[in-house]
């Protein structure tokens, strides 16, 4: 285990679990003052880990060179050989790696020029990042406003519950998260903030396919997860002026909201304001009902949905509350609907318009083109979609 990892609450959970077993197992530390973010918090200042693992039960060896092939050996030979739960405490430094490559404007450069704003005239506003300040493009915010822009490390339960803590008293917390680590905070998500209809506004991160990080952080799964919470807003953004434009419209809400913004650049597609849907390519649709089809596309994947010239579009960026008036209008224009999506099928966008569909009785058929129900390779977002299909053409 990593020691960035080390302050996350099922780390910690096993350590006491194993300590009062007494099993024979050795758990190796390796310490490099990293994550992805330098490691946070006071475990981290405080140091003393042989203090901290003998209090949880746990044999203490180290710290040893962790670039010490014969020392490494040795010592986690002896630890193998001794009875009872064992540390192996290694000290390691890790190469320097290039920074990784930002589009000139991208969603979270939109979204940290809002923040930067909000910090300056906002005594209230707080924002919340776990782990995630320098991947976002913030170190220069939390180097300004060390007071309110806060890393509470790898802990995202935490995140959300400090956010539900700071609400209640009267501030403003955002918390910007990836959608994979979202995942992790789900029970406050739900209970903590939803359940209180607490003001706490959510930055999801990477939603949908995010390209060669692996098949753990595709942002597949948020929409579905948050589309449970009774009570919470869901918003996907078109582009960076619909960002900007869905931050100004949720200041003021009363209760919880998520706004969803893939990995990459920003186009130009969107409309440019906070509307829950809008229609593209209005004028020239087909009006004849029984030959025409429309296509339903959630937010970002605007850009690369590839809708077919003259046929009726409905860009939708406020997945939760749906925006009837304009799902009822279009069920009068096209009887045939392709919904687009970049998340996971089960419990999507193509669901909820299914159920919308069967309660006002709606005579449509719907077709869903998202993230199929299975986990994702690494690779290209490109190559990706077409090799799931969520791009072909009609």
């Amino acid at each position: 285990v990593g020691d960035g990892a080390l302050t996350s609450g099922q780390v910690m959970e096993a350590l006491n679990h194993a300590g009062s077993l007494g099993l024979d197992l050795t758990l190796v530390l390796n310490d490099n003052g990293l994550s992805i973010d330098p490691t946070a918090g006071a475990l981290n200042e405080f140091g003393n880990y042989r203090a901290l693992f003998e209090a949880f039960h746990w044999a203490y060896h180290g710290p040893i060179d962790g670039h010490s092939l014969g020392e490494l050996e040795a010592t986690i030979g002896k630890s193998l050989g001794s009875s009872g739960p064992q540390v192996v405490h290694i000290k390691t430094i890790r190469p320097v790696l290039s920074p990784p490559h930002k589009a000139p404007t991208d969603f979270t450069s939109v979204f940290a020029d809002y923040a930067s704003e909000q910090l300056r005239v906002d005594p209230r506003f707080v924002l919340i990042s776990p782990a995630m300040l320098g991947a976002g493009g913030m170190n220069a915010l939390a180097e300004a406003f060390p007071d309110r822009v806060v890393d509470p490390a790898i802990a995202e339960q935490h995140a959300l519950g400090l956010a539900a803590g700071l609400a209640v008293a009267g501030m403003r917390p955002f918390v910007h998260i990836y959608s994979t680590f979202a995942q992790r905070a789900f029970d406050q998500i739900l209970s903590d903030v939803a359940l209180q209809s607490l003001g706490v506004r959510l930055l999801i991160d990477r939603a949908g396919i995010t390209g060669e990080d692996g098949p753990t952080h595709h942002g597949a799964f948020d929409l579905g997860m948050l589309r449970l919470v009774p009570g919470l807003e869901v918003w996907d953004a078109t582009d960076g002026a619909c960002l900007s434009a869905i931050l100004r419209e949720t200041e003021n809400q009363k209760g919880p909201v998520a706004i969803r913004i893939p990995r990459g650049s920003v186009s130009k597609t969107g409309s440019g304001s906070a509307l829950p849907a809008f229609f593209t390519s209005k004028d020239n649709a087909i009006q004849d009902r029984q030959n025409s089809k429309a296509w339903i596309v959630l937010g970002h994947a605007i850009e690369w949905a590839d809708v077919p010239k003259g046929h009726n579009c409905l860009v939708i960026q406020r997945a939760k509350p749906l925006p009837a008036e304009e799902l009822l209008e279009l069920s009068t224009l096209s009887r045939e609907w392709t919904v687009v999506e970049d998340a996971s099928v089960v419990a999507g966008l193509g669901e909820a318009l299914a159920a919308f569909a069967q309660q006002h009785r709606l005579d449509v058929e719907i077709e869903v083109r998202a993230i199929p129900d299975r986990f994702i390779p690494h690779g290209k977002p490109e190559e990706l979609r077409k090799a799931l299909e969520m791009e072909r053409g009609l």
